[in-house]
């Protein structure tokens, strides 16, 4: 296969998988259960199952927790927010609304007479000539945002407006909530602005990209373009200079930052097409020139680093700078939660279809370690149990889904969810189509 990048890198070469445990983790219901028949009328790919497997709905969205529902509805041309059943103030329009980590808060943009707003709870921002994205803190005790008036752009956090420019983007919380970063210009200079600071030693990027915090906040990371280079800054140190880089990655322990990059590429058109060497880039060292590589991704431990590459039409794997077992695609590597194992996707037979942004045809399987598993027409959601020594995903075989853990296979349906392994890892929980029919399924785990 053509081996590619750039900004379309996460569906050349697969999905990351699932999170490691986060704080606000949902209380799964490991039961069977029917959870919805879709109304008739309503689309099927609208549907959404909540996190803790207890219920569905068509245009919902849930809380990370799963306990709380809010969806868009309109009514007599008016616009308003449902949250759990009860209805919202009418606006002339609203935009999705987004939960707070915790899932005990719901904010969103609103609009009445051209103006705009986000609306949380009981309070509404200023008024703002524009709508951008909304940002909560780590904790969910803080929203951010910016507003436009009069063709200024102000960041909003905990409801305290910041300083005018011309331009903002890639606003982020740095991991403690106490402080947000973002890109800024004024005067026609662009530069970071990281918590009531303005840095102006670097302030003559004519393109950049999205702000990375390190695990403990200490530190920020981003890639920028400068005289018509691309470069990684990570606190106040500019890397070497390339033709194209990605997004910087941290280790989960803040030691490492690792990023891909390019010599000799050109962008052309449709931004698809793979020139030049490419490389990862960790720390100060500079990798095995490739074809193409993808984003690195470290255990959990930051012992090990991995990533996608290509030589030719073949596509592999490599762990720690050795080479992998060569395929026709391959998708972002997994790492189990104690680092000793990793999973991916892999497919021998298929062509990468610029059209789909993807690999389609052949045989799709999942590598753990070094072992092939069962063929299919398609695999995808990796997800490691809690202790890592089982992989379930889910897999496509003659028009049907099943979640696929060792080798059990689960009940074919229309369509599956990813799967979720209870805390002690005895159980799978996924949800699953089958007609109309929206179910919560589970399989105990052999």
């Amino acid at each position: 296969m053509r081996f590619f990048h750039l900004p379309l890198i996460a569906s050349l070469l697969g999905w990351p998988a699932a999170a490691l445990a986060q704080k606000n983790q949902p209380d799964v219901r490991f039961e069977d259960r029917l959870l919805l028949t879709i109304p008739g009328g309503a689309l099927s790919y609208s549907v959404s199952v909540s996190p803790d497997g207890r219920r569905a709905g068509v245009g919902e969205h849930f809380s990370p927790t799963g306990q709380v529902a809010a969806h868009r509805a309109r009514e007599s041309g008016r616009e308003f927010i449902v949250i759990d059943g009860s209805k919202g103030e009418e606006f002339d329009s609203v935009e999705a609304p987004q939960f707070n980590p915790d899932g005990k808060r719901v904010a969103y943009w609103a609009k009445k007479s051209d103006k705009w707003f986000v609306v949380a709870g009981s309070s509404r921002s200023e008024e703002s000539e524009d709508l951008n994205r909304l940002v909560f803190s780590p904790d969910g005790k803080t929203l951010a945002y910016w507003v436009t008036q009069r063709g200024k752009h102000y960041v909003v956090v905990g409801g305290e407006k910041g300083p005018g420019f011309d331009w903002i983007d890639s606003l982020v919380f740095r991991p403690d909530g106490k402080a947000v970063a973002y890109w800024a210009r004024r005067d026609g200079k662009r530069f970071v602005v990281g918590g009531d600071e303005r840095n102006d030693e670097f302030a003559d990027f004519s393109e950049s990209r999205r702000i990375v915090f390190s695990p403990n906040g200490s530190k920020l990371a981003y890639a920028a373009k400068m005289d018509g280079k691309w470069l990684v800054v990570v606190g106040n140190g500019k890397g070497r200079r390339f033709d194209w880089v990605g997004d910087p990655v941290f280790s989960a322990d803040g030691k490492r930052v690792a990023y891909s990059a390019s010599l000799g590429y050109k962008a052309n058109e449709r931004k698809t097409l793979s020139q030049g060497k490419w490389f990862v880039v960790d720390g100060d060292l500079k990798g095995e020139e490739f074809d193409g590589v993808g984003d690195p991704a470290f255990s959990p431990d930051g012992k090990i680093m991995a990533y996608t590459a290509g030589k030719g039409r073949k596509s592999f794997v490599v762990v720690d700078g050795k080479k992998g077992e060569e395929f026709d695609g391959v998708g972002q590597p997994v790492f189990s939660r104690d680092g000793k194992t990793i999973a991916y996707w892999a497919n021998l037979g298929g062509e990468f279809s610029p059209d789909h942004g993807r690999v389609t045809g052949g045989r799709w399987f999942v590598v753990i370690g070094k072992q092939k598993g069962e063929e299919f027409d398609a695999v995808d959601d990796l997800v490691f149990s809690p202790d890592g020594k089982v992989l379930a995903y889910v897999a496509q075989k003659a028009g049907e889904s099943f979640v696929v853990s060792g080798d059990q296979k689960g009940q074919g349906f229309d369509h599956a969810w990813p799967p979720v392994f209870s805390p002690d890892g005895k159980k799978i929980g996924y949800g699953a189509q089958k007609g109309r029919n929206i179910y919560w399924k589970t399989m105990d785990v052999k």
